[in-house]
């Protein structure tokens, strides 16, 4: 199969900002400085080719493309164009073996080229950030991933058992980092000044795994584990020295789940390990943890009335005095179905301890930020629905049924990027 795709992409980006004059008393006098009218433009052409076979128990196909990209920054204000050609090679292959049609292993592999933004090509000082001033860098060149995915899976059906596994590594060249100094003098005496460059040296891979059990007969308790890890390898510049960052982390997380004719039970903990390395400021490494153990208990009594429980426990350490946070988190809710089950009751409480707290932690490659933010806590709820659905009274939902739903703090993770939990 031969194929063939072309692109053209047209952006502008006019900033202009404008200093008081004393003169006329108004904000006309134009700053040249932060000032600039920008364009760029990007032609791809892209020629290739893909072979493929498929056969009763496999099939792979591999296929090759050339990319040309053609790209022209036309600085109007400065009066100078920047013209740049780029050729990539876009390889791709994939291979499936099927065991059987509930047992299967796939191997992906892609290259991809990413263009960047005309934010980050101008060639101008942004200074409406109180602590960075960003500048674009127009000699930036195309960022190109080689990607690998790995894929197993297997199931049992009727049975409830399968385990999933998925391992996804990515090498990017070319990657658009940020390279930071401090502004010595001037009005932006303090600052960092932010220029993206192309840098190399990058990889990212993660695995996660999924596995559920059957513990007894028509799916009444079943067992679910889930384990992932993730690890990062990016590069940046901080006042021109080469920076190492290494990230990774491990999380894993079990459950019992019960389906029972009038009790519902789901009981599990989860815990996460992360963990940073910096290699021009060692003395900013990190490492926290997160442990949260559940419950959750839902019971139909006689009479249609149906009382469900959810407690949380959430554990953060690591963090830092006052971010290294733990609280309990309890909802409820009781409900009466009127009408043969077409009208529902219900009284609810979120938060019943009013101990819910949110806090994130965001890594950038030299920085890192915790944060702590208001989220709501407790409150109650009562609340009466009707279904004019006719099948409405057929229909009837087990477990939490709204109204008591979960509300967490968020936490964040490592990124260059990316977020981890």
């Amino acid at each position: 199969e031969l194929n063939y795709q072309n692109g053209y992409n047209h952006n502008t980006s006019d900033r202009f900002t404008y200093n008081f004059n004393p003169a006329t008393l108004q904000y006309d006098l134009l700053d040249q400085t932060f000032s600039n009218s920008y364009e760029n433009t990007i032609l791809t052409n892209t020629a290739g080719f893909s072979i493929n076979k498929s056969a009763k128990k496999y099939n792979w196909n591999a296929g090759m493309a050339v990319q040309n990209t053609d790209r022209t920054n036309n600085n109007i204000t400065r009066g100078f164009i920047l013209k740049q050609n780029v050729f990539n090679y876009t390889p791709s292959a994939m291979f499936r073996y099927n065991f059987s049609n509930s047992k299967r292993l796939v191997f992906n592999y892609r290259g991809r080229t990413n263009q960047p933004s005309i934010q980050q090509l101008q060639p101008i000082p942004n200074n409406t950030n109180t602590q960075n001033i960003p500048v674009g860098n127009p000699d930036l060149r195309p960022e190109f991933d080689n990607t690998l995915r790995i894929a197993y899976n297997t199931f049992t059906v009727g049975k409830n058992r399968s385990l999933f596994v998925n391992i996804n590594l990515t090498q990017t060249s070319n990657k658009i980092a940020n390279s930071s100094s401090l502004i010595q003098s001037g009005p932006d005496q303090g600052k960092l000044s932010i220029t993206p460059v192309n840098v190399n040296g990058v990889y990212a891979g993660s695995v996660s795994s999924s596995l559920s059990l059957p513990l007894m007969s028509e799916n009444k308790l079943n067992f679910h584990i889930n384990v992932s890890g993730n690890f990062d390898r990016d590069v940046n510049f901080t006042n021109s020295l080469r920076n190492i960052t290494n990230s990774w982390s491990i999380t894993n997380g079990y459950r019992l789940v019960s389906n029972l004719d009038k009790l519902d039970l789901t009981a599990g903990v989860n815990g996460s390990i992360n963990r940073a390395t910096y290699s021009v400021q060692p003395n900013s490494n990190t490492r926290f943890y997160t442990f949260s153990p559940n419950v959750s208990v839902s019971y139909l009594f006689p009479g249609d009335i149906r009382w469900s429980v959810d407690a949380d426990y959430n554990q953060n350490t690591g963090r830092g005095e006052a971010f290294d946070t733990h609280f309990t988190l309890i909802n409820s809710y009781i409900s009466k179905q009127f009408f043969k089950n077409r009208g529902t009751f219900k009284a609810a409480v979120n938060d019943l301890l009013n101990e819910n707290q949110g806090i994130s932690r965001t890594a950038n490659n030299n920085t890192i930020q915790d944060v702590s933010f208001n989220v709501l806590k407790r409150y109650f709820m009562f609340s009466f629905t009707y279904s004019l659905n006719r099948m409405g009274g057929k229909n009837r939902i087990k477990g939490n049924e709204g109204g008591g739903g979960r509300r967490r703090g968020g936490e964040g993770g490592f990124s260059g990027g990316r977020q981890r939990n």
